[in-house]
């Protein structure tokens, strides 16, 4: 899953990735915004700091679903592009699975279903 929280005051937002239920992701004490936000603090995210107000968030569960690591990966990097969120966000970087693994899976899997992945989106030749 691909997924998004946004502060509603300022629109700045986090693009993030999960192979888990989105709830495991963040089953920490508190709701899944508050440990969100522990968990910025405990990785000394000091970008937007002060914005790290549990009141202000709203959670975005779900913006899309992939079908294997490489396509989550590369979704996850769509995502982060097309919200900005490394410059106007609360991402560090641009994807932190910047790799070619699982590109042959992802490779094969396109082929079998006649499928291009264009512009963050699968679509048919």
């Amino acid at each position: 899953y691909i997924y998004k929280f946004e502060n509603i005051k300022t629109g700045h937002v986090y693009i993030g990735q999960t192979t888990y239920p989105f709830k495991m992701r963040y089953s920490f004490e508190g709701g899944i915004i508050k440990s969100w936000i522990k968990e910025r603090k405990i990785k000394n995210n000091q970008k937007f700091k002060n914005e790290l107000i549990e009141e202000d968030f709203v959670v975005t569960e779900m913006l899309d679903v992939a079908c294997c690591q490489y396509h989550l990966n590369a979704l996850e990097v769509y995502y982060i592009n097309k919200y900005d969120s490394c410059k106007n966000g609360y991402n560090n970087t641009i994807g932190n699975h910047n790799t070619n693994d699982g590109l042959e899976e992802f490779e094969k899997i396109l082929k079998k279903n006649n499928l291009k992945f264009i512009n963050g989106k699968l679509e048919e030749v």
